[in-house]
């Protein structure tokens, strides 16, 4: 990348993470709040998807959003509270992403969903049904 490009990337990473690091939208933290990392986890019935889209919304907005399995790649959108994620790759159960959080002690609060699937002739899958998503600490 030349340097007249990773000038505004590098400046929208800062903007992330001081963003990440500010007071929680307004919301005030609790005494105990612990800063740190949640991951999003697949459980899927197939193990050869090409790629999933799907939504975590919680209590806080989460922070930077990474691929969590190896050979993944991730495009975000966030939302206030919410984002979605489209995560592209050989797709099998385990972690999907990770997500900086303002209080990892929240980690109950927040909730993923599958909202589509590709399969590996690069058509949607009728139903997500026999996929689940857990956010873990």
């Amino acid at each position: 990348m030349t340097r007249s490009r990773l000038a505004p990337v590098l400046a929208c990473l800062a903007a992330a993470l001081l963003a990440a690091c500010g007071d929680a939208g307004g919301m005030a933290l609790p005494d105990g709040a612990e800063p740190g990392v949640l991951t999003v986890s697949l459980t899927t019935p197939f193990p050869d998807d090409r790629a999933v889209l799907i939504s975590v919304s919680g209590p806080l907005e989460a922070g930077a959003v990474a691929a969590a399995g190896q050979g993944y790649t991730v495009h975000v959108r966030p939302s206030g509270t919410t984002f979605r994620a489209a995560v592209f790759g050989r797709i099998t159960s385990g972690p999907l992403v990770t997500f900086a959080v303002p209080d990892v002690n929240l980690a109950s609060a927040y909730r993923a969903t599958v909202q589509e699937v590709v399969d590996p002739s690069s058509n949607v899958r009728p139903t997500s049904t026999g996929y689940s998503l857990a956010v873990l600490r």
